[in-house]
């Protein structure tokens, strides 16, 4: 009886570590998602950003583009009225 008693108590203690150790678990893989969630949005705010940075970079040299044009208008103008 005592014997039982002493096993039923082993038992018990053993299952309690074990779920001890399963929740540990599952809240480190709880951890661990959030972690990649935080991860995988981050990445997505570099890619945007990055895309937001193109952008720029394409309207820098469209607006670039626009002023040499205008540049050119105005040295064309310029010689035009020397000729004159």
């Amino acid at each position: 009886m005592v014997l039982e008693v002493v096993a039923l108590a082993c038992l018990t203690r053993g299952n309690a570590l074990v779920l001890s150790t399963s929740a540990l678990v599952m809240h480190g893989l709880a951890l661990v998602t959030t972690t990649s969630a935080f991860v995988t949005r981050g990445l997505a705010l570099v890619t945007t950003t990055s895309a937001l940075v193109t952008r720029g970079l394409a309207l820098v040299t469209t607006t670039s583009t626009l002023v040499m044009h205008g540049l050119a208008l105005v040295a064309r103008a310029l010689a035009t009225l020397l000729q004159d």
